[in-house]
This record gives C-alpha cells, structure tokens and sequence, in this order.
C-alpha cells in the first residue's frame, strides 16, 4: 500500500467490479463449499452487477466511493473513531 500512496500521492481504493466469474473454491473446480471465512456476497456492493458493464460498475464505483468518503469525513457516518474521520480527512 506504501507503494501506491507514494506513486498516486494519497490513498488508493480498490473499485469491486463483477465480471460473473464463479469461485473456484466455491464451484467445486478446485474445492466445494467456500473458504472458511469468505462470504462472497460480502464483497459484493449493490454497485455491481455481472448484467453492468464493466466500465459502468467502474464509474459507479467511483461515484460510490466519493460519496462513502464525504460521509465520512463530514462525519455522518456514526460509531467511526476519530482517529480514522482524521485520516478520510487528508485523504478526501
């Protein structure tokens, strides 16, 4: 994470696309069932969809993230530590 916050000058966030791909550890490829701590539906924000396109779930991803940042810097998001408000804060 160093790397990319010296390169891009701040933090970088990752944008979750879906491109309708299965698990293979869910498919039965490799094994069956999961891993013991994913929920594969955790990962995914109501965003994306396999039906979008990727470049559209990237877009309103973006969008997504700025709006989630700016609540959160303007501290509508409750039960966040001051500590990490102060963080989003140099970030955004």
């Amino acid at each position: 994470m160093d790397h990319l916050k010296n390169r891009f000058g701040n933090r970088v966030q990752k944008v979750i696309v879906n491109a309708g791909f299965t698990c293979p550890n869910r498919d039965g490829t490799v094994a069956s069932g999961g891993c013991t701590y994913c929920n594969n539906e955790s990962f995914n924000p109501g965003y994306n969809s396999a039906a979008k396109s990727i470049s559209q779930q990237i877009s309103e991803g973006i969008e997504f993230l700025k709006k989630a940042l700016e609540q959160w810097k303007n501290k509508e998001v409750d039960g966040v530590p001051a500590n990490i408000k102060e963080a989003i804060k140099q970030v955004v």
